[in-house]
């Protein structure tokens, strides 16, 4: 299990989804990609969505947490990774996080479509 340790608070993430710690390239912003979703990046060759789950905004170093939601490559990232006996905090659920993400953008689809007339 590894921490996401943010400027006021810290989360656990389990091994479930977690794979491994990774570089990445640059966040590259997706218009209209709703918070927690800062972009997109590409780490060990393949492109990821880049979620911030504690809000504090692109990290300065480009470290981040690789997790298999469902077979979806998500990178977390934070101020900062700790052991959780560093930093505890309460367990994050990835794919809770992931699902309101891909939920939001599913609804504006459907919603300019709607206008769209389709």
């Amino acid at each position: 299990m590894i921490a996401l340790v943010g400027r006021a608070r810290a989360v656990r993430v389990s091994p479930e989804v977690a794979r491994r710690v990774v570089t990445f390239g640059p966040i590259t912003q997706v218009p209209g990609l709703p918070p927690p979703a800062l972009g997109v990046a590409v780490a060990e060759g393949a492109p990821c969505l880049v979620l911030d789950p504690l809000g504090d905004g692109a990290p300065d170093r480009r470290v981040g947490l690789l997790c298999d939601v469902d077979g979806e490559a998500v990178l977390l990232v934070a101020a900062r990774l700790a052991s959780p006996d560093e930093a505890p905090g309460d367990e994050l659920d990835v794919r809770a996080v992931y699902g309101e993400v891909e939920g939001i953008i599913w609804a504006r689809s459907a919603q300019r479509a709607y206008e769209r007339g389709a």
